[in-house]
């Protein structure tokens, strides 16, 4: 009863003045008129699908919506970004429709436990399995149940390097049912109550929007036009870069920046229990690390580049992403798939990090890079582009007013992340203390 006690509490709605045990260990007591039901047992249709044969145009482009994990976003589904036609129906026997209402929930991968509520009759993918019950359960009830259970579904998965619950365990798992009538006044409830959450996380998604677009703006300016708002300005002669002040001028990458060579074997053991950056590292648009792995702890084999205190080190695969980061740390191996970058003695590192991260450079190395699967950023267009060069003192005073105003706002970004992983807390709580009967919500409706 302590539990729900404290749901009831945190909540502040009652509980239902009777239990019992559900003989669900994660599930515990549940109101004395609930009943626990078996999927195969309450739903008359659970069947997935499967995938025509991709390399073949000839069961695609029709109008027939197919459904992927991908369309799997805990919200209605209307349209498919793959459709499939009838030759692709008449051809593959596991293609058949799934009743509009139907709950589609993912059982492979990194997407396990993934939901969605078919608006319109659809077809699905082998990964997707499609859950419709007719009389016993009320499908958007078992919907917010399944999402109530993901953590469940994951505990009981299985596969190796793909974790994956299959057709058998999903049938198996014991919903907690109310009678109907009570599955649709719980349902409304959170579907208006969760509705409220979901616009107070929109709220603080925007304001994140409008803190990074102030943080971009305020680099671009910064390093662009400097910090003199009465500086006065001349052509730079560099589209990107517009008019800057009179007194700075415009240098190649080549002039600014030595690029790092010579290759190191990570296996020698001076360089083991060195960190290992690779671009999966470095945080997007920011200059951060995300965090740290050394070549051990990654099974480094390859060959690997050396960077040095204060070197800039630079993503050249995706330049897109702009991710770059100050070497602050030391000694530290990068991947084949970073850059190091060495300033000359007239140049601050500080202040060119900020110009690699302007959105301007970033577009430029967009358009430069190799028109591949994998954009690359190759050395000698990397060494043509020509880029702002002010006096070396301006150059720390712009790095040093940078990082104090980034600081600023990436407090104030932490603070809405936060917010909004408590808004999501609360709104899976709300939802699991609801399907298992934890409050009673009944008057509520």
């Amino acid at each position: 009863m302590q539990q729900k006690d404290k749901n009831s509490s945190q909540f502040k709605f009652k509980p239902y003045p009777k239990y019992k045990d559900s003989r669900i260990e994660w599930i515990g007591e549940i109101p004395t008129e609930w009943k626990t039901l078996k999927i195969r047992h309450a739903c008359e249709y659970i069947k997935s699908g499967t995938t025509p044969e991709s390399n073949s145009e000839e069961f695609y482009g029709g109008s027939i919506l197919w459904v992927t994990t991908g369309e799997l976003r805990e919200n209605f589904i209307d349209d498919t970004a793959k459709k499939v036609n009838e030759k692709a129906l008449r051809t593959y026997s596991a293609l058949s429709f799934h009743p509009k209402g139907s709950v589609l929930i993912a059982m492979y991968g990194a997407t396990i436990g993934r939901l969605g509520i078919l608006n319109k009759e659809a077809v699905s993918n082998q990964a997707c399995l499609a859950l419709f019950s007719k009389t016993k359960l009320f499908n958007r009830y078992l919907f917010y149940w399944l999402y109530a259970t993901r953590d469940d579904l994951i505990r009981i998965s299985s596969g190796g390097g793909q974790p994956n619950v299959n057709q058998e365990k999903l049938a198996s798992l014991r919903v907690s049912t109310p009678p109907l009538d009570e599955q649709k006044a719980i349902t409304s409830f959170l579907e208006r109550e969760t509705t409220k959450i979901d616009i107070l996380i929109a709220k603080q998604e925007q304001l994140i929007a409008l803190l990074e677009e102030k943080r971009q703006a305020l680099i671009s300016h910064a390093v662009t036009k400097g910090l003199d708002p009465n500086a006065k300005m001349k052509d730079s002669g560099v589209e990107w870069l517009g008019e800057i002040p009179e007194g700075w001028a415009v240098k190649k990458f080549a002039y600014i920046f030595r690029i790092i060579e010579g290759q190191v074997n990570p296996n020698n053991p001076k360089y083991l229990n060195l960190t290992l950056i690779a671009p999966n590292h470095i945080e997007k648009s920011t200059g951060k690390m995300l965090y740290f792995e050394t070549a051990e702890e990654q099974g480094a084999d390859s060959g690997k580049y050396l960077s040095k205190f204060n070197e800039i080190i630079y993503s050249k695969i995706r330049p897109g992403l702009a991710k770059a980061v100050i070497n602050s740390f030391g000694d530290v191996l990068i991947s084949a798939d970073m850059y190091s970058l060495k300033t000359n003695s007239l140049s601050n590192s500080g202040y060119y990090l900020y110009v690699i991260l302007t959105r301007e450079f970033t577009e430029m190395t967009i358009l430069e890079s190799e028109r591949v699967a994998m954009p690359k950023l190759n050395r000698d267009t990397l060494n043509m582009f020509k880029l702002p060069n002010p006096p070396l003192e301006e150059q720390k005073e712009i790095s040093e007013y940078l990082d104090i105003q980034t600081k600023k706002l990436d407090v104030l970004k932490a603070k809405a992340l936060s917010v909004i992983d408590l808004l999501k807390e609360k709104r899976s709580a709300l939802i699991s203390s609801a399907v298992t009967g934890k409050i009673d919500v009944r008057s509520m409706v």
